[in-house]
């Protein structure tokens, strides 16, 4: 940085420095991180002691749309085109759509269901 001729790079540079030490200075002290543990231990039991979510049907339905997909496309393998392979071909997508979907919603499910535990 000594060898640099941009003056600006190093005035953001000074400047970012200045800015960060106050900020750091004003919030980061030993009781403001104390009242920072404080407010997320709060929330994190607030939290802990909302219900779970029930995954058990979700995870039934998306290996229900499994099993549904793999006939279809076993199906789908046996027809030698034209307008039934045509058919059948979408009804895979749409399956395979749905499936995308079920699968969003159970790893939705799930992720609402870890409980974080309160910082020491």
């Amino acid at each position: 940085m000594n060898r640099c001729t941009l003056k600006n790079s190093k005035s953001l540079t000074i400047i970012g420095e200045c800015i960060l030490g106050y900020l750091r200075s004003q919030f980061l002290d030993e009781a403001g991180i104390e009242k920072v543990l404080e407010l997320a231990n709060a929330y994190l039991i607030e939290e802990s002691q909302k219900p779970q979510v029930s995954t058990v049907e979700l995870a039934k339905a998306v290996a229900s749309q499994k099993t549904k997909i793999q006939r279809l496309t076993e199906r789908y393998a046996e027809l030698d085109g034209g307008h039934a392979a045509t058919t059948m071909l979408s009804k895979i997508q749409e399956s395979e759509a749905m499936l995308d979907e079920k699968q969003l919603s159970l790893a939705s499910a799930t992720r609402s269901n870890s409980r974080p535990q309160p910082i020491p």
